[in-house]
């Protein structure tokens, strides 16, 4: 949900003609779902174009479920009904994903706080639930779920208050152009590139195309923390954007040992350093922790030791739930590519 914007400034920020004007007043919040709850606040419904389906066919149901507005495409399938709501406006662009684009880049300059965004092939969602578990702060915002597509971005960016003192924003692209996309305005102040691997390598000629198509994100951003031991994305990093180092056996900006129930850290020149409790974790859960507590370091935020108890429980990834006869069942439906099928069994 964003500050109320008239229906009038709305469509200017869309870039939108406005078809039919209906007493509705103002917008406060876009969905691109009509089974969603419209009347809670003002709602605008998207009517969005995907290979799966057309958002026109649901966008009178929209308005019968609340929306004050509907944003349809010139060329799209929408007819004037004679039974939409009169508190309905019908506002028209050339291309709603586009109108959408607009709208989270207005809000993005509206946004007072620090951005910081996550990408990778793996763990964005893990680190970004880490990272805002340890930090322990309700006021920051966080992308909800694992929304980090094309549709997913600029909604959880909507979602954050503008005076928020900062917010988590994951990330993902499927396919070399997607990154063109929202980079522009995503425009995060600093960020966390977690890992390349196989997700999504249909739609990348290499590996090391897919890291440089990634870390456009970072254009622009003061510095972005990378696994020392992945040379492609510290590689693919554009400068003058800074990039901060970790690992846990080689050289790097930020080293991190487990012992004995104790996570060790120290820098290069031992400015940043210091010891916690830790519980054993896998080889992708330390990887995910270091991550983040790279990004807390080098930010110089407030965190919470004690969080790393129970910073397993923090993420929507590798849910350990009990089954029959002592069996464990491992939840990790939020990902199906094979390096996370590897991870989750080499966790148990």
């Amino acid at each position: 949900m964003f500050p109320a914007i008239s229906i009038e400034r709305f469509a200017e920020l869309l870039g939108a003609d406005i078809r039919l004007r209906g007493t509705g007043a103002s917008v406060q919040a876009v969905v691109s779902d009509s089974r969603q709850a419209l009347w809670i606040q003002p709602t605008a419904f998207l009517a969005l174009q995907t290979q799966s389906g057309d958002g026109h066919q649901y966008a009178l149901h929209a308005a019968q479920q609340g929306a004050v507005a509907l944003v349809v495409a010139q060329n799209g399938t929408f007819d004037l009904p004679p039974e939409l709501p009169g508190e309905c406006s019908v506002l028209v662009v050339d291309d709603p994903w586009a109108a959408l684009r607009r709208l989270a880049a207005h809000h993005r300059r509206e946004m007072n706080g620090t951005l910081i965004a996550i990408t990778g092939s793996n763990g964005k969602t893990t680190v970004k639930e880490y990272l805002y578990h340890l930090l322990g702060d309700a006021r920051i915002a966080r992308s909800p779920k694992s929304f980090n597509s094309q549709l997913g971005v600029p909604l959880s960016l909507l979602s954050a208050p503008v005076d928020a003192p900062g917010m988590i924003l994951e990330v993902g692209v499927g396919a070399s152009g997607d990154m063109a996309l929202m980079a522009p305005w995503v425009r995060p102040n600093v960020g966390i590139f977690t890992h390349l691997g196989d997700a999504h390598a249909a739609g990348f000629s290499s590996g090391a195309q897919k890291a440089i198509e990634k870390a456009q994100l970072f254009t622009g951003a003061d510095w972005v923390v990378v696994p020392a031991a992945e040379s492609e994305i510290a590689a693919a990093i554009s400068v003058p954007t800074r990039s901060w180092s970790w690992n846990t056996s080689l050289d790097a900006d930020l080293m991190f040992r487990w012992e004995a129930g104790v996570l060790r850290w120290t820098d290069q020149s031992g400015e940043i350093s210091g010891e916690a409790s830790c519980p054993a974790l896998s080889a992708v859960e330390a990887h995910n922790v270091a991550s983040v507590l790279t990004c807390i370091f080098y930010l110089g935020w407030p965190w919470n030791p004690e969080g790393l108890s129970d910073v397993r429980s923090a993420g929507l990834r590798m849910e350990r739930l009990p089954g029959v006869s002592g069996w464990t069942l491992l939840n990790d439906a939020y990902t199906s590519d094979l390096d996370a099928l590897g991870w989750a069994l080499e966790s148990l």
